[in-house]
Formats: C-alpha cells, sequence, structure tokens
C-alpha cells in the first residue's frame, strides 16, 4: 500500500474523529462515505477505511439498513468508561511522572491557566483542545504506545458527556483546581501522589456529570443510588 495513501486515510481518519469528539457528527446521525469524500475534498476509498477503524474504536456501528451510525454512549456505559479511565489515566501519570521535564511542567501549567481564563463564547471547542493537550503531554511521558492507544480511544469514545462538563456551573474553576494537584505532584515527582490526584479527577467528572439535568444520567442516577457515591 503506498505511503501517500496510507496518510491520506490516518489523515481522514483523524478528521473524522475530532468531528465526532466536537459535535460536528451528532450521536445517532448517519455518515454517508459519499458526502464525507466530498466534504473533505478525497476520494470514497480512504473514508471507508478510516470509518471502519473507527468502528474497531466504538466511534461508530455499521448497520445493514441504516449504514454508518455516530454511536451514542448509554449512561451505564458512560459509568464504566469514567470508571476505567480514572484507573488508566491514574496509571498514565504514575509512569508519565519521572519522564516529565520542566518544560512539560510549565506548559501544564500554561495549558490549565488557559483554560481558566476561557470567555464562555469560546468554552464548547477551545476547553475541549486545550484540555486534551493538557492530557496528551501526560500520555506522551509514559513511553507506551499501547498506553496512549487506549488512552485516545477511550478519550474519543467519551466525548459524548464529557463536552456536557463545560456547562455545568463551577465545573471548570474545580477541573483546574484538580488540574494543580496533579501538577504539583509532578512538580515533587510524587507518582503515586499523581496517580491518586488524576484518579479523583476522573471520577468527579463522573459524580459531577451524574447530577447534572441531562435526562439520561439523571434517570441512571434514581435507578442506581450507588453509582453517586
Amino acid at each position: 500500500m503506498p505511503i501517500e495513501y496510507q496518510t491520506l486515510q490516518q489523515v481522514v481518519m483523524e478528521r473524522l474523529r475530532l468531528d465526532i469528539i466536537n459535535g460536528v457528527f451528532q450521536p445517532g446521525q448517519r455518515l454517508i462515505a459519499d458526502d464525507i469524500a466530498k466534504e473533505y475534498s478525497v476520494s470514497r476509498m480512504p473514508v471507508r477505511e478510516a470509518l471502519m477503524n473507527l468502528e474497531a474504536v466504538g466511534l461508530v456501528t455499521g448497520t445493514r439498513h441504516k449504514g454508518v451510525i455516530v454511536n451514542q454512549t448509554s449512561a451505564e456505559d458512560f459509568v464504566a468508561l469514567y470508571e476505567i479511565r480514572a484507573v488508566l489515566e491514574g496509571l498514565a501519570g504514575r509512569l508519565a511522572c519521572p519522564n516529565l521535564s520542566e518544560e512539560n511542567i510549565l506548559k501544564l501549567k500554561e495549558l490549565n491557566q488557559d483554560m481558566r481564563t476561557l470567555e464562555p463564547t469560546t468554552l464548547d471547542r477551545k476547553f475541549q483542545e486545550l484540555n486534551r493537550e493538557f492530557h496528551a503531554i501526560i500520555w506522551k511521558a509514559t513511553n507506551s504506545n499501547r498506553l496512549v492507544n487506549i488512552l485516545k480511544n477511550l478519550h474519543a469514545v467519551s466525548s459524548f458527556y464529557r463536552n456536557l462538563t463545560v456547562h455545568l456551573p463551577g465545573r471548570i474553576e474545580e477541573i483546574c483546581n484538580e488540574h494543580e494537584e496533579s501538577i504539583a505532584a509532578f512538580s515533587c515527582k510524587d507518582a503515586f501522589k499523581a496517580e491518586e490526584a488524576i484518579k479523583k479527577h476522573y471520577l468527579k467528572t463522573k459524580l459531577w456529570l451524574l447530577k447534572s439535568n441531562h435526562p439520561d444520567l439523571a434517570t441512571f442516577q434514581q435507578e442506581n443510588p450507588t453509582k453517586i457515591s
């Protein structure tokens, strides 16, 4: 397979992934390869292969009659997803801690400050971009490609509910405070403290969302009260 074609397929897949994460394509929406190829100014083949790869990581589902549909994570899946992320992101923090340079830590501080001072009109997309860049620095410092790929996929699959967090009053400020705890642990080279801080961060995100007014999550909370403890 030509390298140029491989690169094009990867570019298309990444753009599709980001468009799903950022809400350009909504949960339940049908994705038509010909339309996407036209919009992206590419041929149909790399779009079809990108969709197959995105199905493998759980972002879309191919059906016989409707074609490819953007997945919507159920409330039950969401709870399990954030509990898994808490453990694996915490592990990433522990592995990354000894490898993070002073430059990395300064960049984490800069990104966190940028998140804290965002204007309301830029919250939806800009916060997600900054937050992903923040965590990507930590992922990279794990020196574990396998773990990084898992975390990227989990990050993508949880995009629908994660986007709700920016609209929960007080949550962004608390996220930034939680990030500061992680940064402090990294600065002290305390790997286990970093792991606990990041794990707590994801579990608190789960709790905030379960207490939100989103109907799916509110219903799940009523039916599963032990899940919010």
